[in-house]
Order: C-alpha cells, then sequence, then structure tokens
C-alpha cells in the first residue's frame, strides 16, 4: 500500500510540473495577445504617414510594440498600399487566427492536467471536454489560419482574394491526433468507471 501511494505522488508531481510548463506557455502567449491588442489600438489612432511598412524581399515588415513580418502571395505590393489598414488588418487577423486558439489550446490543456492530478486516476471523464476542446483549437489553427490570413490579406493589399496552400499539414494531423485521443481517453474512461463499479 506504501508504495502505490508513493507511485501516486509521484504522478501527481509529475502532472503539476506539467501544468506549469504549459501555464508558462499561456503566460507568454497571453503577453503577446495583450501587446497585439495595445499594437492594434495604437494603429487605429496613427496616420497613414506615421506607420512604416517596408517590403525587403519577399516581406513586409513594420514595428509598433511588437515587430511584424508578413509574406505576400501574388507577387509585387502595390504602391497605393495603405500602411495603416494593412498593419490594422495583419494583427487583427493575427491575434483571431493564432494567438487567441493558443491561448484556448494552453488554457485547455492546463486545465485537462489540473483535473487529472486532482483525481485518483489519470482516467478522469471531466478532462474529456479539454482534451477535445485543445484538438479542436489545434485544427483550426491548421485550417483556417492560412485562409482567413491570405483571403483577408489579399483583399487589403491587391483587392481580391488569393488563396495558396493555406492548410498546415503537421498542425491538422496534431489536432487529429489529440481529437482521436480525445475519443480512447474517454472510452478508458467508461472502462474505469465500469471496473469500479463491480469492484
Amino acid at each position: 500500500m506504501q508504495k502505490t501511494e508513493k507511485l501516486e505522488k509521484r504522478e501527481r508531481i509529475y502532472y503539476k510540473g506539467c501544468t506549469l510548463l504549459v501555464l508558462l506557455f499561456e503566460f507568454l502567449t497571453g503577453i503577446s495577445a495583450v501587446l497585439s491588442v495595445v499594437d492594434f489600438i495604437r494603429v487605429v489612432f496613427l496616420t497613414p504617414q506615421d506607420l512604416w511598412v517596408g517590403e525587403i524581399g519577399n516581406y513586409l515588415y513594420f514595428s509598433v510594440t511588437n515587430g511584424y513580418s508578413y509574406t505576400p502571395i501574388g507577387g509585387h505590393i502595390p504602391d497605393g498600399l495603405n500602411p495603416k489598414t494593412f498593419a490594422a488588418v495583419w494583427i487583427a487577423v493575427q491575434f483571431l487566427t493564432s494567438m487567441l486558439p493558443y491561448l484556448i489550446f494552453f488554457e485547455s490543456i492546463r486545465r485537462m492536467l489540473c483535473k487529472i492530478a486532482e483525481g485518483h486516476s489519470p482516467l478522469n471523464i471531466a478532462a474529456v471536454r479539454d482534451i477535445k476542446t485543445a484538438g479542436a483549437a489545434m485544427v483550426y489553427v491548421a485550417v483556417c489560419r492560412g485562409i482567413i490570413e491570405q483571403a483577408v490579406m489579399g483583399l487589403v493589399i491587391y483587392g481580391r482574394v488569393i488563396i495558396s496552400n493555406p492548410i498546415s499539414i503537421p498542425g491538422l494531423f496534431g489536432g487529429l491526433l489529440i481529437l482521436l485521443f480525445a475519443g480512447i481517453y474517454r472510452r478508458g474512461c467508461a472502462l474505469q468507471q465500469d471496473a469500479d463499479e463491480t469492484i
């Protein structure tokens, strides 16, 4: 019995360590998200002449609080590009398609680890929803980020939707694996519950 208690204690320490690591990533992503909101507000109050957007090679660069770069699709940047519109839209797109979903992902993983650490077994049915949310966030980033980013920025820069290879296959595969794991984990929880009831 004493050996089992030590094993459980070790497992709890492990889950808490993983939770702290995820919390660090969530904190750093949150800081980036806050700085993006600050940048968006600052850009809104700037005049187009006050904001520099530079084209270096195939990249567009600008800086407010964070430094930003964008690889445009469709060729040369038109001379009439409004830097204020470009910067504001790019910051908003990055916030909605990247930072916010990653915040949701890290928060879901953190909640899952907390629920597992609080239970008597690694199989906790309450954690299934958090695993599904994390997987859905990854799928959203992999599929929607590129499509929204390319479509919206194509409209802003060229006045038309330009989409080219927007889906991240590794990201999509990772998100689907997490969703698959959620189904397996849920089944494991059901089997654990049946075993507990039998005992």
